[in-house]
């Protein structure tokens, strides 16, 4: 089951609608190793938790606007040009959607004021308007002359279905019968009008200042107002709206734009094109997207606050199906829902799209996932949902579990992080002024624990459950990546170097155990790990494994795939293992690593998919996390007929089996994972224990 990020995959939404507070729509670019590699639909019909990827005949997914009149109506729009067309409707509440044929450009904007009469712009490149009046199914480019030249218009607002103003370059334009004439009534450059009602309308002029016009835009007046360069007009009622500066600044009405008032909020506007959504006449939400922080007001604008749970990373987008009921999204795939107006905040969808780098259980339903930028994820209810935290910055590496409330995680910078109450808060130091970056920790009991500095194949030392540290060993000719102790006197440290270090004193001296082959053995290995005193692996690129039965002493490889570079290895006992590849695969021994089985996650095709760390906890799953936020869990008990590894008997099993029909390959025994008796053919008996099974 993969639990993260959902929404999957990893995006940045650029633009939500929910016409009512359980059914939405989000829309925006698909994000892979930092590049863009298409845009993406979802719908989801419980508020936010779930999310389905819609994808109609003939979309292209270049969408940048979703907008709902109400349940049933509601358009998409997006690029136009050869061979793409991104612009639906539906009249149905989505279950049917109808190609609309729109002219030229790409549109970033489409409303509706009722379902027939509605306009597209494409502001966020400066070109032009369309309206329509048949609800979408055919759109006209407005024209009008400005000294015998055809120019075209590029914002608009109506009051109604006769009445709107729109602007370009020449000046502003005027409308009194839905847009199929138009009357110039100011000269100069101006962008985005406001209709607070059909008579009083608001022009920001930048840099300058504002107009106003009171006879529904055919003569126009200067405001004065605090300072200049306002735009992004929001309005609550007839009488009060709020504008924001391009410094961030905002100020505020409440007679129709007379007279105006500056508005302190708890923090600047770094970003002015935030979004906000009115929810009605006195509540507003305010999303800031460059750090994620959610301003709400009850007042109409007058004082803001702080949302509680208001989430520590950046928010592009919010929508509210009903005055209390609203979603917000965030990046990379995070979604966060409201059921009392914004004034708190709770996790629905999970998604981080940050790699993860370890992650550790403390019981079935309790865990902890660390990964990039700081990130931490805490689940309380066996991975369903992944609440996210930000206790530092720069990459956490690697995360251990000291008891049932404690635990220790390592990063960059010389960076550890301490909890004692199961993850909910966090306490920080750093090792060595942050010259060096942690790459692995591990802890012998509560007090007693090691950490390792990668490049700089540091070794350091804590006897007080990690409130200080100091340095072990240094040698900056191995390179560490991984450290294992079996008890507080005997560790193995690996990395990527020949050499595999060990230690019988608790770390108080290091020895060189093993130097292998430097042409015959990997260059590279990642990961480390003893079950006692004698047998233990190690791991690397190009599907490296080698055992060691004498302490580290020597070694004895038990290769698999040749392409696959592993990058961990979770022991059970000495029998037991499963390693965790770059390709996005597990492969499982139950033999003491002589032979392996490749676990069927479900999700190999993918192509971003690819695992940091794995695993299994006594309660029995197997845990995998890695590039792009993603959680995998798995049941590592074997279920009768379970061919696929799932802990579920049924169609997969069934395909799998089929597709493995016949004779196992290569030596039998170990059979192979079709084989459900043992007989080293996969045929009509492995065939009815999947059926005996079923479910």
């Amino acid at each position: 089951m993969r639990q993260s990020p959902l929404p999957y995959p990893p995006l940045d939404t650029l633009t939500m609608a929910f016409p009512t507070p359980m059914h939405g729509y989000l829309a925006g670019d698909r994000i892979v190793f930092g590049t863009e590699t298409g845009d993406f639909l979802l719908e989801t019909h419980d508020g936010g938790h779930t999310w389905t990827h819609l994808d109609p005949p003939g979309f292209q997914l270049d969408i940048r606007c979703v907008f709902f009149l109400d349940e049933l109506h509601g358009w998409v729009v997006g690029s136009t040009g050869p061979g793409t067309n991104d612009n639906f409707r539906t009249v149905d509440g989505g279950v049917t959607w109808q190609a609309m044929t729109l002219p030229c450009c790409s549109w970033s904007i489409v409303r509706f004021l009722d379902p027939n009469f509605g306009w597209i712009d494409s502001v966020g490149s400066m070109g032009p308007i369309a309206l329509s009046t048949d609800g979408g199914d055919s759109w006209t480019l407005p024209i009008v002359m400005v000294d015998n030249n055809a120019e075209l218009l590029f914002t608009v607002s109506f009051a109604n279905v006769q009445l709107g103003i729109a602007t370009n370059d020449s000046g502003v334009f005027r409308t009194t019968d839905g847009g199929v004439s138009w009357t110039q009534v100011l000269s100069g450059d101006f962008h985005a009008p406001q209709f607070l009602s059909e008579s009083v309308l608001l022009l920001p002029v930048s840099p300058t200042g504002m107009l106003r016009s009171t006879d529904g835009g055919a003569t126009w007046s200067p405001v004065a107002t605090p300072g200049s360069g306002y735009f992004g007009i929001e309005v609550f009622t007839a009488d009060i709206a709020i504008a924001m500066k391009s410094d961030g600044e905002v100020i505020r009405t409440t007679d129709a734009g007379a007279t105006w008032t500056e508005v302190d909020f708890p923090e600047p506007f770094i970003d002015p094109f935030a979004g906000i959504e009115i929810i009605n006449e006195t509540t507003a939400i305010r999303v800031r997207s460059s750090t994620g922080n959610i301003s709400v007001t009850a007042d109409a604008g007058a004082t803001w606050t702080t949302g509680v749970n208001s989430p520590p990373i950046p928010t592009s987008a919010v929508a509210f199906g009903s005055p209390t009921d609203g979603v917000v999204a965030c990046l990379d795939g995070l979604i966060l829902g409201t059921n009392d107006g914004g004034a708190s905040w709770e996790y629905r969808s999970n998604g981080q799209a940050r790699d993860l780098h370890s992650i550790a259980m403390f019981d079935a339903q309790r865990g902890l996932a660390v990964g990039e930028f700081g990130t931490v994820l805490r689940t309380s209810n066996g991975g369903e949902l992944w609440t996210p935290s930000r206790p530092t910055l720069g990459d956490l590496n690697d995360i251990y579990l000291i008891d049932d409330q404690t635990a220790v995680a390592v990063g960059d910078i010389g960076r550890v992080i301490k909890t004692i109450d199961g993850g909910q808060t966090w306490s920080s130091i750093m090792i060595a002024n942050g010259q060096f970056d942690l790459v692995d920790v591990e802890f012998a009991d509560e007090n007693v624990g090691w950490a390792i500095a990668g490049p700089e194949a540091n070794i350091f030392h804590t006897v007080d459950g990690g409130a200080t540290w100091l340095s072990q060993f240094f040698n900056g000719g191995f390179p560490l990546s991984s450290i294992s102790f079996v008890d507080a006197e005997h560790g193995w440290a690996a990395g990527p170097s020949d050499a595999i270090l060990w230690t019988a004193d608790g770390g108080v001296s290091w020895t060189v155990a093993s130097i292998f082959d430097p042409q015959g053995g990997p260059d590279v290995k990642w990961d480390i790990s003893f079950v006692n005193h004698s047998v233990g692996w190690v791991v690397g690129n190009f599907g490296y494994i080698a055992k060691s039965t004498d302490g580290g002493l020597t070694w004895v490889n038990h290769d698999i795939a040749a392409t696959e570079h592993i990058m961990s290895i979770h022991v059970a006992n000495e029998q037991e293992l499963w390693v965790a590849t770059l390709n996005g695969h597990i492969h499982h021994s139950i033999d003491g690593g002589v032979t392996w089985t490749q676990l069927i996650t479900g999700f190999e095709s993918d192509p971003a998919l690819s695992f940091d760390f794995v695993t299994a906890t006594p309660s029995g799953d197997l845990w995998a996390v890695g590039a792009l936020g993603t959680v995998l869990k798995m049941p590592t008990a074997s279920t009768p007929g379970d061919v696929d590894g799932d802990g579920i008997v049924g169609i997969l099993d069934f395909l799998a089996l089929l597709a493995a029909w016949g004779p196992c390959p290569g030596s039998c025994p170990p059979a192979c994972p079709a084989d459900l008796d043992g007989d080293c053919t996969v045929g009509i008996l492995d065939f009815l224990i999947v059926l005996a099974n079923w479910g």
